[in-house]
């Protein structure tokens, strides 16, 4: 059973300028005797972080198979994410552009990967 909640707050501050505060989180369990599949777990990247890759944060495969470990995502059965943001529009350009710049910082987790840890060697 996956939950997840996701909550943002908009809040103007001083004359064009919104503030933003974003927060995230989820979590997997098992029900019953069935394994939680690899593919039934978190994914996370830019849409926890930006910045990172797809599928960036979190386990990864480091088994060692003699060319190096391939370094796959893992993903994992529990992530958090905050992000506080402050948009604003361009001073150079009319309002009526719409276009908006931001600044931001992001935080967040994955992790609790719950699967199997050995595989076959590729070619077996």
């Amino acid at each position: 059973m996956k939950t997840a909640v996701d909550a943002k707050y908009y809040t103007p501050l001083v004359s064009d300028i919104i503030g933003l505060i974003h927060f995230q989180g989820g979590i997997l369990n098992q029900i019953g005797s069935n394994e939680l599949r690899m593919l039934d777990h978190f994914q996370m990247g830019p849409n926890l972080v930006r910045g990172f890759a797809s599928n960036g944060i979190g386990p990864r495969d480091i088994t060692y198979y003699g060319f190096g470990a391939t370094g796959d995502s893992l993903g994992g059965t529990k992530y958090w994410g905050a992000s506080a943001e402050l948009q604003m529009p361009f001073w150079f350009l009319p309002k009526e552009v719409g276009l908006k710049g931001a600044v931001y910082a992001d935080a967040g987790s994955l992790w609790g990967y719950q699967g199997p840890t050995s595989w076959p060697k590729p070619g077996r």
